[in-house]
C-alpha cells in the first residue's frame, strides 16, 4: 500500500526536478493542484520564468473525494501509464505525451495541455469545435481495432488482458453505471422532483432485464482495450486538436461501451438544451449531428482498417458493426442514466437553476430509458433522434 498522505508541493517539486531532462537545474519551480477529481490529485509544475509547464498525476491508494475510508488500489495509474502507451503507439496524436511513471511514487509526469478545455465545458458554453468528432470516431475506430482479436493473435490478446484485468475500477463501472442506479441503493442520489418516475424505471421488469443483459456483456466480452471512462469530461480540446486524457479505468471489454459513454454524455447535453427556452435551442441539433459525425467516422474508418487499408463501398454494416451500434445506444441510456440518478452527477444539468433543472432531468430519464429497451429497434440515427424527440411532446 502507497503512503496514505499525499505528496507536499516541495515533495511534487523535488521528484519532478530529478526526471531527467525535463527542467534545468537552475530553473525555479512552482505547484499548484489543479484537479477537482473524485480519484486523484493533478498537479501543474511549472518554471516560474518561462511558464513552461508539465501535468503530474499521483494517485493515493485511497478515492481522493473521500479520503483513507475509501481505500482504492495505487495499481490504476499503473493501468493509465500502460493505456497510454497502447494509445500512443496506436495513434499518438490524441493522447498527451507521457515524460516519466513512476510506480513506486504512483506519479505520472506528462504533457501540460495548457492551451486544451474541456469538452464538457466548451459544449456547455456552445463553442463551434469542428474538428473533434473526426478525431475521436479515427482514434475510436484505430485503438479499438488494432488491440481486438481481429488483429491480434491470440496470445497478445491473452496477455493484453491480463495487463489490463483492473479488476478494482472494472468493478466500480459495473457497480456505479450499470448496477446501482437501476434500483434502490444508498449510493444513488436524486431530485426529489423524480421519485415517482424514478421508482417507476425501477419496477419496469423489460428495463431491467436490458439493462442485465448490457451489464453482463460489459462483465464477459473482452473484444479490446477500452478507455472505460469516455465521457466529455475525459477529452480536451482546441479547435484544431483533441487529446484523450485520465485512462485508469482501462480494460477489455465490449467495443461498444467508450462509444455509449460518450454519446451519453452528447444525449445528455441535448436533453439540457432542448429543454431550454426558445431562443437558446439552436444547440441543441448540431449536438446530435456531431453524434452522426463521429459515429459515422468511427464505421468509415472500422472498414478502412478491416479491408487491409482500401476504402470499401458503402456496404451494410456487418454483423459485428451491428452489435456495435445496439451496445452503443444501450450503454448510452445507461451512462444517462447514472447522470440523474447514480452517485456521480453530470455538470450539464447540476449547473442548471432549478426549474430548468427537473425538466432536463425528467426528459433525460425518460430518454435513457428509451434508448435502453429500444436500441434493437433503431436503425439509424434519423430513427433514433425522432424516437427520442418524441419525449418531448
Amino acid at each position: 500500500m502507497g503512503r496514505l498522505d499525499p505528496m507536499t508541493l516541495d515533495e511534487l517539486i523535488t521528484a519532478v526536478r530529478a526526471v531527467r531532462g525535463l527542467f534545468a537545474p537552475e530553473v525555479r519551480l512552482s505547484a499548484e493542484e489543479i484537479g477537482d477529481g473524485n480519484m486523484n490529485f493533478v498537479f501543474r509544475v511549472r518554471d516560474t520564468v518561462s511558464g513552461r509547464g508539465v501535468i503530474v498525476k499521483h494517485t493515493p491508494p485511497y478515492m481522493r473525494s473521500v479520503g483513507p475510508d475509501w481505500p482504492l488500489t495505487a495499481d490504476r495509474l499503473r493501468v493509465e501509464h500502460a493505456a497510454l502507451t497502447v494509445q500512443g503507439q496506436v495513434d499518438g496524436a490524441r493522447v498527451p505525451e507521457v515524460y516519466h511513471f513512476d510506480g513506486e511514487r504512483a506519479l505520472l509526469v506528462m504533457e501540460n495541455l495548457a492551451d486544451h478545455r474541456v469538452l464538457r465545458t466548451a459544449l456547455m458554453r456552445g463553442e463551434s469545435l469542428p474538428c473533434w468528432p473526426r478525431h475521436m470516431g479515427e482514434f475510436l475506430a484505430r485503438m479499438l481495432w488494432k488491440t481486438s482479436a481481429w488483429t491480434l493473435d491470440a496470445g497478445t490478446v491473452d496477455r493484453l488482458r491480463r495487463q489490463f484485468a483492473n479488476v478494482d475500477l472494472v468493478r466500480i463501472t459495473a457497480d456505479f453505471v450499470l448496477t446501482y442506479p437501476f434500483g434502490p441503493h444508498a449510493m444513488n442520489r436524486f431530485s426529489p422532483t423524480l421519485s415517482d418516475d424514478v421508482q417507476a424505471m425501477w419496477t419496469n421488469a423489460r428495463l431491467r432485464r436490458e439493462v442485465a443483459a448490457l451489464r453482463t456483456r460489459f462483465n464477459t466480452d473482452r473484444q479490446a482495450l477500452i478507455h472505460g471512462d469516455l465521457h466529455t469530461g475525459s477529452i480536451m480540446v482546441t479547435r484544431r486538436d483533441t487529446r484523450v486524457i485520465d485512462g485508469e479505468f482501462a480494460c477489455y471489454g465490449p467495443i461498444g461501451f467508450d462509444l455509449g459513454l460518450l454519446v451519453g454524455n452528447l444525449v445528455l447535453q441535448w436533453c439540457v438544451r432542448a429543454g431550454a427556452p426558445e431562443n437558446d435551442r439552436t444547440y441543441s441539433d448540431p449536438l446530435l449531428n456531431q453524434v452522426e459525425e463521429l459515429w459515422g467516422v468511427f464505421t468509415e474508418e472500422w472498414q478502412v482498417l478491416a479491408s487491409g487499408g482500401h476504402t470499401p463501398g458503402m456496404a451494410p454494416l456487418d454483423a459485428a458493426i451491428r452489435q456495435v451500434w445496439e451496445d452503443t445506444v444501450g450503454f448510452a441510456g445507461c451512462e444517462i442514466i447514472r447522470r440523474i440518478v447514480g452517485t456521480s452527477h453530470a455538470p450539464d444539468v447540476e449547473h442548471l437553476p432549478e426549474d430548468r433543472r427537473s425538466s432536463a432531468e425528467a426528459l433525460a430519464l425518460a430518454v435513457g430509458q428509451r434508448l435502453i429497451v429500444r436500441r434493437r429497434d433503431m436503425d439509424t440515427w434519423g430513427d433514433l433522434w425522432d424516437d427520442i424527440r418524441a419525449v418531448l411532446h
